[in-house]
């Protein structure tokens, strides 16, 4: 018997709650507010394209592609949850959001702020506000306000705002933000701390004001801020080793793909670390430790394919459709992490289990070496992760003292000042 194209009230519903409870089980919903305001929302309406079964999965729904690429879309409900309990907002605070998208978020802000508080929201893109606009004249919420034009400018009118969210990628602090962010304001940001290495943080300012600090980060990834202010993206090369095989590399790439297959289908050595890790370690620890302290910090990203063999040491799922491995790249050598000879990619049920690291070394040895050494070096300083990195965000001009254990990343309009805390 077929499903019928529409659901029931009844089953709206109970979608609805599971999703909800699903949320609290997760630790992703904290708090009777936050709780309140995903139940009041009903999160199909803003995805009118989309079945009420997946408008109630924990996950992205794409909404616009423009050139190939995804441009808007409604965000994993997981994350949505996590960055409004992170947010602790307050009835009558005045809120900032950069990115509508469907209006969903916007919503769920409206609902925590209250009638005495006001949320802007703001979108590059007209349609994408006419569709929000929509979305939102249903839910009664006077105070929520859309508006077109460049998140990057933020929304003047309205400053200095209590809290501001980005809901896409940025790759610096904008003047405009930290202009309009209240004295005891809090920014969240997805923040590309390098092209490679992205995680959604929690800034405030300092008691003297001269820099913003996180107290809060978590891996994630999110689309890009566009318009003036747009994220610079990695390097990319196609590949021929495997259908679909890319590589992504920090820095500008010298060689071009044919040079690179080339390097990756020659003789290649095992080399062991001497760790025991559990895929978790990898992603979250390892990998920003490499993707921050190495410039040559590279990944290799091919799909998942069944029945496709290859001899590419590839780690970890990057998605449902694709595997990853990372390491460093040079001129005429490649070395990445792998599980040892004729290991595969880890299943999502593996990812707490155990296993030994090696290395998979081509052309010079040295760099295997230099491999193995950062990993040790990750280890011995307690396996930490992107959630102990402590930031410091100067405007670019500032005098920036360093200590000995930071490091500097320089910005289009900060001076960003990097750190792992202790374990």
């Amino acid at each position: 018997m077929k499903k019928p194209l529409f659901s029931s009230q009844q089953e709206i519903d109970d979608q609805h709650q599971a999703l909800i409870a699903r949320l609290k089980r997760q630790g992703a919903i904290r708090t009777h507010a936050v709780e309140a305001a995903m139940r009041s929302v009903p999160r199909h309406m803003f995805v009118p394209l989309a079945s009420v079964e997946k408008a109630y999965q924990d996950q992205v729904i794409p909404i616009k592609e423009q050139g190939g690429k995804w441009v808007s879309s409604a965000s994993q409900p997981t994350i949505v949850a996590w960055m409004l309990e992170t947010l602790s907002i307050k009835p009558g605070h005045r809120v900032l959001e950069i990115g509508t998208g469907t209006g969903y978020n916007a919503a769920l802000l409206g609902h925590l702020v209250g009638p005495t508080g006001q949320v802007v929201s703001v979108d590059i893109d007209n349609d994408i506000v006419q569709l929000a606009r929509r979305h939102l004249a249903r839910t009664q919420l006077d105070w929520v306000q859309t508006f077109v034009g460049d998140g990057g400018y933020g929304y003047a009118h309205g400053a200095p705002y209590d809290r501001i969210i980005s809901t896409v990628g940025v790759n610096d602090v904008t003047p405009a933000w930290r202009a309009q962010l209240g004295q005891n304001g809090r920014l969240l940001i997805p923040f590309q701390i390098t092209s490679l290495l992205e995680a959604t943080i929690l800034l405030r300012r300092s008691s003297d004001e001269k820099y913003l600090y996180s107290s809060v980060a978590t891996p994630s990834r999110f689309i890009s801020l566009r318009g003036d202010f747009a994220t610079r993206g990695h390097h990319e090369r196609k590949l021929k080793g495997m259908a679909g095989l890319q590589l992504w590399s920090q820095q500008p790439l010298t060689q071009n793909s044919e040079a690179i297959d080339e390097l990756l289908a020659s003789e290649w050595e095992w080399l062991e670390t001497g760790l025991t890790v559990t895929p978790v370690e990898v992603w979250s620890g390892l990998r920003p430790w490499l993707a921050l302290g190495q410039r040559r910090f590279a990944l290799l990203v091919a799909p998942m394919k069944e029945g496709v063999e290859t001899t590419l040491p590839f780690l970890l799922p990057e998605s449902k459709q694709a595997q990853t491995t990372f390491g460093l790249l040079g001129r005429m050598h490649a070395t990445f992490f792998g599980w040892g000879a004729g290991e595969g990619v880890v299943d999502s049920e593996g990812w707490g289990e155990e296993r030994p690291l090696s290395v998979c070394s081509y052309g010079r040895r040295d760099w295997g070496v230099r491999l193995v050494e950062a990993a040790q070096a990750w280890a011995a300083a307690g396996r930490p992760t992107v959630r102990d990195l402590e930031l410091k965000v100067y405007p670019k001009d500032s005098e920036v003292h360093i200590e000995a254990d930071e490091m500097v990343l320089h910005k289009p309009w900060s001076t960003v000042v990097a750190k792992w805390g202790s374990k």
